[in-house]
């Protein structure tokens, strides 16, 4: 299949805490292989797709977006012979994109990373030195600094 299009299964369900509210965020998403496209010119921004995220609008559509990148390739952080599409360490990248979480307890997590057009990434899949690549996608949850029970640790109860 399409490697931007994946599911992350742990062995038991992840519960939080039903009190509480919480924050995801993405703060990479890198493809260690090179950047194979033709030419420079991408127009496309890319979109990363989560299950555990509340829907918002996209262009005229609704889905539950993670991140969006800015144009592809020419904003690429390179690394290890591969390219970071989504990096928090880029100097325009300063300020962490915390989404609503839509669900409190999940055993699964589904990603899809796609261009803005809706064409898969990537679209061609190349095997290096009879290695398959890899998309890493590394996120984040937090308990998020408004919920209800934060603030009453956080000011004691009265």
């Amino acid at each position: 299949g399409v490697i931007g299009n994946f599911s992350v299964s742990f062995p038991q369900t992840i519960n939080l805490n039903s009190n509480s509210d919480y924050d995801i965020c993405c703060s990479s998403i890198f493809y260690d292989q090179p950047y194979l496209g033709g030419g420079l010119g991408i127009e496309n921004s890319y979109l990363l797709y989560c299950s555990l995220v509340e829907q918002s609008r996209v262009g005229g559509d609704v889905g539950n977006v993670l991140c969006k990148t800015l144009t592809a390739y020419p904003t690429t952080l390179t690394e290890n012979n591969g390219n970071y599409y989504f990096a928090m360490n880029k100097p325009d990248e300063t300020v962490i994109p915390w989404k609503k979480l839509n669900v409190k307890d999940f055993s699964t997590i589904d990603f899809i990373f796609q261009q803005s057009n809706g064409t898969p990434f990537p679209t061609g899949i190349v095997t290096l030195g009879g290695k398959a690549p890899d998309l890493i996608v590394k996120i984040a949850i937090r308990q998020s600094p408004t919920s209800k029970t934060t603030t009453s640790s956080l000011l004691g109860q009265f």
